[in-house]
């Protein structure tokens, strides 16, 4: 299965990575975010458990774990044991289906941040689809769902973009 022959930095070195890395931040606004791939490659929980412990004893801000299960039972398997101090981060890529506010029960704290990372992309693959589709089946766009683009001027501030640029103008 893919990924599942992805090899991992030993555990203990990415921590003295991690830790390298705090040692030269210069900004309270830097965090470093440390990404669980066990779940990933197949290591399993115990792995998951052990590498950020070590990511968090080394100094990272956040744990991100990562899961391609269809559910959340990864997560849920993790924040039950998982007595870490910093926050825990998911992506839930796979496991759509499960609502947002189950994550915030689990573990002593709950799930401290979600990162939606290519659903909206994937929505607006199927929105974009379909414009081909009625434009080839139907020659015409007419009935595709789209804004306006006076929305579109709107959400990219068209009217600062125009003020700006007037400090420019010969």
């Amino acid at each position: 299965m893919l990924g599942e022959t992805q090899k991992l930095a030993d555990a203990k070195e990415f921590g003295l990575k991690i830790k390298a890395c705090k040692d030269v931040v210069q900004s309270d606004d830097f965090a470093v975010v440390a990404r669980l791939e066990s779940f990933i490659t197949g290591l399993g929980l115990e792995d998951a458990l052990q590498r950020a412990t070590i990511y968090e004893d080394n100094g990272a801000d956040v744990i991100l774990c990562h899961s391609k299960k269809e559910t959340a039972e990864d997560i849920e398997a993790f924040m039950a044991k998982w007595k870490g101090n910093v926050p825990v981060i998911i992506v839930p890529t796979t496991y759509i289906d499960t609502p947002v506010s189950h994550f915030e029960n689990l573990g002593v704290s709950g799930v401290s941040g979600v990162i939606w990372a290519n659903h909206q992309l994937r929505s607006s693959t199927l929105a974009m689809q379909r414009v081909c589709r009625d434009l080839a089946q139907n020659h015409s766009i007419k009935d595709s769902p789209m804004v306006s683009v006076k929305e579109i001027f709107r959400l990219q501030e068209q009217d600062k973009l125009n003020e700006d640029e007037k400090n420019y103008e010969l």
